[in-house]
């Protein structure tokens, strides 16, 4: 069942990348999303901010541990069926990598036809810092910054919850960096509120965010981009950003293309690199690309044999 499910909702992804109309309406990220935003209060407490997470969680998770309840009272065919349909679109939600790749090869062909306005506005989509005055080193960097911690974030990780704990564990993974998103803050607004939700991203990436290390080394091995760029760049840098998961794949990116990534006024990361150009986004694309082959065909090997 595990393994149908993973390959309808991997389908899925690739075939409707992005949700709108009603699919997007209940979509649990989606509404996870303004449901804490709804609820935010600036200025609040940390103890209010728990109260939010723990409310968002908890009614983002409750109903489909109360739907998988009631059909594994019933042992058919029909309920097999319904429990496929709920898996697929409980990972569908959890994990996202069409849409990630589109939008960074977006800002590569605006910005490979000169266009720096139209990359800008595809690469201001990614992050949430203001690419209004930057130029176009400074939109590379953004997005190729984005495609390594996004990678982690949006895939790698829900699909290691997956195969850890269920379908539920990778939506949980996705809810909680849902709030961390909509919350997680370092404004006076939100630093309180914002505490609880930031810390909880931070535990449940460490994992990931290492793993992502392995599997960007292995994919510039194969692809022979350059692996001893890549450690000097992680062991010299993974622990420059103010996050203490986001360093680890952003850092190894830029050492395996051996150039600079750069936050203005936050960290800049493997110094000694060069600018980051719109050929670059297109190599990262490959070295992500072929990593996340790596974890598809690992995730599949994993439920084929613990079947």
């Amino acid at each position: 069942m595990l393994l149908t499910s993973f390959t309808v909702a991997l389908i899925w992804d690739l075939i409707y990348p992005k949700h709108s109309g009603l699919l997007l309406k209940i979509h649990p990220v989606h509404t996870c999303f303004l449901m804490a935003l709804k609820l935010h209060k600036p200025y609040s407490s940390k103890t209010y901010g728990f109260l939010v997470w723990s409310s968002c969680m908890l009614t983002h998770i409750l109903p489909w541990v109360s739907i998988y309840a009631i059909t594994s009272l019933f042992d058919n065919f029909i309920s097999l069926v319904i429990k496929v349909i709920i898996t697929s679109f409980i990972l569908k939600v959890s994990f996202s990598i069409r849409l990630l790749f589109e939008e960074c090869y977006n800002v590569y062909s605006c910005l490979v036809k000169g266009d720096i306005n139209c990359g800008r506005r595809y690469a201001q989509g990614l992050v949430r810092r203001d690419l209004s005055t930057l130029g176009k080193e400074h939109i590379c960097s953004a997005t190729i910054e984005s495609l390594a911690e996004s990678f982690v974030d949006g895939f790698l990780a829900p699909v290691f919850y997956f195969l850890l704990l269920g379908p539920l564990g990778a939506l949980a993974q996705r809810l909680i960096n849902t709030l961390d998103s909509a919350l997680g803050y370092k404004s006076e607004e939100f630093k309180d509120e914002g505490f609880f939700s930031a810390r909880v991203d931070d535990v449940i990436n460490f994992i990931p965010a290492r793993l992502s290390v392995l599997l960007f080394l292995t994919s510039s091995l194969i692809l022979r981009y350059d692996v001893k760029g890549l450690v000097r760049s992680w062991i010299k840098y993974s622990n420059k950003t103010e996050s203490p998961n986001a360093g680890h794949s952003m850092s190894a990116m830029a050492g395996c293309l051996n150039i600079w990534l750069e936050k203005p006024g936050a960290y800049k990361l493997n110094i000694e690199g060069k600018n980051p150009g719109e050929y670059d986004i297109l190599n990262a694309l490959k070295i992500a690309v072929f990593s996340a082959l790596i974890t598809l065909s690992i995730t599949l090997l994993i439920l084929v044999f613990t079947i």
